[in-house]
């Protein structure tokens, strides 16, 4: 690079220099270049997997939905006495709450007692066998009369009449109070 003298006030500048940078006189009288950028083009916002994995799982959901309010809406076009019924209460709930109160009125140490709680399956659960008979049945981690922890099985055949439950027959571990109904085959 090779260096020039200002015209107007005799500096040293740079023979590329477009004006002196300390009197401000144009060395060359080409147009300086000036660089721009590119205007910036407007880029497609690309959907994420987890967005289109939202969307189909949203769909997934909310169709069986609402085809399924559809169909109850033509049901009830077809017979509008659906809209006046009400559904059977369910007691089991309360016919497990009292069969294991009935439980702890038997045991050696019911402060003691950890119960199993309300599934339906083979071993746990309540349901009703007959229009106001219920059997409800589980397990039950207490002390005995000589203070080991054991676990029974217990099952307890109640009888919901105006809104309360009487104890018909419970077995507890293998204990037996009251009778089986001869009319129920055997119990669950």
């Amino acid at each position: 690079m090779s260096l020039i003298s200002c015209p107007e006030c005799s500096r040293q500048i740079s023979e590329h220099a477009v004006a002196c940078p300390g009197c401000g006189h144009p060395i060359n009288s080409a147009p300086p270049i000036i660089f721009s950028a590119p205007a910036p083009r407007a880029q497609k916002k690309k959907t994420s997997a987890i967005a289109w994995l939202f969307l189909i799982l949203s769909c997934l959901i909310l169709f069986p939905i609402v085809v399924g309010s559809f169909k109850h809406a033509s049901d009830v076009l077809a017979n509008p006495a659906l809209l006046d019924a009400k559904p059977a209460p369910d007691y089991r709930w309360q016919a497990f709450y009292h069969a294991k109160n009935f439980c702890l009125d038997h045991m050696a140490a019911p402060s003691t007692a950890k119960f199993s709680r309300l599934d339906w399956d083979e071993k746990t659960g309540c349901k009703l066998l007959t229009n106001d008979l219920w059997y409800s049945c589980g397990f039950v981690d207490a002390q005995n009369s000589y203070g080991a922890m054991i676990r029974s099985d217990w099952g307890a055949l109640l009888l919901h009449t105006n809104d309360s439950f009487n104890l018909i027959f419970l077995s507890l571990g293998d204990r037996q109070w009251g009778l089986w109904p001869q009319d129920l085959n055997q119990h669950p």
